[in-house]
């Protein structure tokens, strides 16, 4: 079947968390220029079969995963206050956050290593001031936790959604439930040709940020991706409901033991809405799941809520309640747990934003930024060096 040919200066593929803010920035950059941009996704987002759904993300700015974050969260938190004023909507909350484990715990220690680098509001206590503030954790003699005063939730969903609307009003089109058959950089002297199962475009530029379902376009290039299935459980409180609110209760990040933590969110739709809870397990641990984007197991299974349960009743047992909902969603790990965001290796009319390791959604309005600059000017203004693709490969290195 022979299809009309399209031109436009840029596309994105993939809308989803790095995508929907790749096309905001990019419209918002371009408009009245005069310049065509088109983003294109298989499904429809904001949607739930992928990495941005399920209502909440946190976010923080005493970032244990490294102090060079740091301002790149700051910026984003000006930048989400921005989306929802031109979106007149309200998807960001501050809660305060705690992190929690022992005192020697990468979470507590690198925490306020991060804190004290950039003059960030914090505080530490142990045990006994965790169960008087917050008495529903129940916290040992070996918890100590880091009160991050800046930290909160966003709403993924929203987030999506509101900036692939605003991208539309500068001019953007969005093209939903069309899958990219392959894109082809080398053979078209007119640009980059795109092909899909309902259009052949050619564009001046391309950028891909299409999550899990980047493995293999990866490992082409010698990285290997890693998509990882994680369980969102929305538990009713027991007891105590009204502490469970978003005025009382903060995010948490707890290391209950060895490459395990557990996260959770206050009750931000009310408490018969429930509070969202998940295992955050890493390195080693039993727990982990790794999979595809096409055989992941998209069921929640008894065990999976028995396995909860048994978490639960013993650091917040209060929210040991009724399971009111489930979902499943993916986060796709790099070799070192940092982003990708960077030209492809081989192409520079090409970039490629991936392997945001389970922490991308509160920064990926940034990330959308940096693209947009790196396909318009061939330079961000932030310090991007830590998101090199050519870390990994000395292939790549060699390019």
């Amino acid at each position: 079947m022979l299809f009309n040919r399209k031109y436009y200066d840029v596309i994105v593929v993939g809308l989803g968390a790095m995508g929907s803010a790749s096309l905001y920035q990019l419209a918002t950059q371009l408009s009245g220029k005069g310049k065509k941009v088109l983003g294109i996704d298989q499904l429809a987002p904001p949607h739930n079969m992928g990495s941005t759904h399920g209502g909440s993300r946190i976010t923080r700015q005493a970032y244990y995963e490294g102090k060079e974050y740091i301002p790149i969260l700051k910026y984003s938190y000006d930048l989400w206050r921005k989306i929802e004023h031109d979106s007149q909507s309200r998807f960001f909350e501050i809660t305060g956050g705690l992190m929690m484990g022992s005192r020697n715990n990468s979470i507590v220690d690198k925490s306020e290593m991060s804190a004290k680098a950039y003059d960030l509001p914090y505080e530490i206590f142990d045990h006994k001031e965790i169960n008087k503030r917050y008495p529903m954790f129940k916290a040992d003699e070996n918890t100590w936790a880091l009160l991050d005063k800046l930290a909160g939730y966003l709403e993924p969903e929203a987030g999506v959604k509101n900036q692939l609307e605003l991208a539309v009003k500068e001019g953007a089109e969005v093209n939903t439930g069309e899958q990219v058959q392959f894109w082809d950089a080398e053979n078209y002297a007119k640009g980059i040709r795109v092909k899909t199962n309902k259009g052949d475009y050619i564009a001046e530029k391309l950028i891909v940020t299409t999550g899990p379902w980047a493995k293999g376009m990866m490992q082409e290039l010698g990285i290997t991706l890693k998509p990882e299935r994680l369980i969102q459980f929305w538990m009713k409180p027991t007891n105590n409901a009204a502490a469970f609110l978003p005025e009382h209760f903060p995010i948490f990040l707890w290391n209950v033991e060895k490459n395990l933590d557990i996260y959770g969110f206050p009750a931000k739709d009310g408490v018969e809405q429930g509070c969202k809870v998940a295992f955050y397990p890493h390195e080693d641990h039993e727990m982990r799941e790794f999979c595809t984007a096409y055989n992941i197991d998209r069921e929640v299974h008894k065990k999976d809520i028995e396995l909860i349960r048994k978490y639960l009743s013993q650091y917040v047992p209060d929210l040991n309640g009724e399971c009111l909902k489930t979902a499943v969603c993916m986060h796709t790990e790099s070799p070192d747990l940092h982003p990708i965001i960077d030209f492809h290796p081989e192409y520079r009319n090409v970039c490629i934003a991936n392997g945001f390791s389970g922490h991308g959604f509160k920064f990926s309005n940034v990330a959308g930024q940096i693209l947009a600059d790196l396909t318009i000017n061939g330079k961000s203004d932030f310090d991007i060096s830590l998101f090199k693709a050519d870390r990994f490969s000395s292939r790549l290195s060699q390019k």
